[in-house]
């Protein structure tokens, strides 16, 4: 489910293959086949689950609305509890559920990234002084075009083709509307 928001953040983390995952900024593994998913499942809940019971670190409001095929988002964020000198906020487009059937012959995959905030999609850098706001809007024509055109270089870049149906279900707009 590649696309340039998905790469960008790859980068920035340092990720080495995907994919992969951080919890409070460690990372700490990435995934695999069917036959480890509920394993990872269970490691991951666990954590999930611990870190919930915690306080909040930040207050964060969030809006979103859908108007003339764009996804508006507006984001409040104060009350930070961290002296971090570069938080982040990301904001995410993620589509809910994807029909495709890769590699590992996982067929439906939930909650795929579509596209990232932020300059060059890696996110918003956090005041922590006080209240700030946040605007992201995700026009969904623009987005599906990214997509188009990334996976387009990436066959060229390769030499090989992706055939129609997974193509197909890499770009997903009019399933948006």
């Amino acid at each position: 489910m590649t696309n340039p928001s998905t790469e960008a953040r790859a980068e920035f983390c340092g990720v080495q293959g995907t994919p992969s995952y951080a919890i409070d900024g460690k990372m700490d593994g990435g995934g695999g086949g069917r036959a480890e998913a509920e394993s990872y499942y269970d490691k991951l809940n666990a954590q999930i689950e611990k870190r919930l019971e915690e306080e909040a670190d930040a207050r964060i409001m969030l809006k979103a609305w859908f108007e003339h095929g764009v996804v508006n988002v507006k984001v409040t964020v104060d009350d930070v509890k961290s002296d971090a000198s570069e938080l982040r906020l990301q904001v995410a487009l993620v589509e809910k559920e994807l029909s495709y059937s890769g590699q590992n012959n996982i067929r439906f995959h939930p909650m795929v990234v579509r596209s990232l905030g932020g300059e060059e999609h890696l996110g918003f850098p956090i005041d922590t002084s006080g209240e700030m706001t946040i605007d992201q809007s995700f026009d969904l024509e623009a987005v599906t075009q990214e997509t188009v055109q990334h996976l387009a270089d990436f066959e060229k870049e390769r030499d090989m083709t992706f055939t129609q149906p997974s193509r197909n279900n890499q770009v997903l707009y009019a399933l948006w509307k």
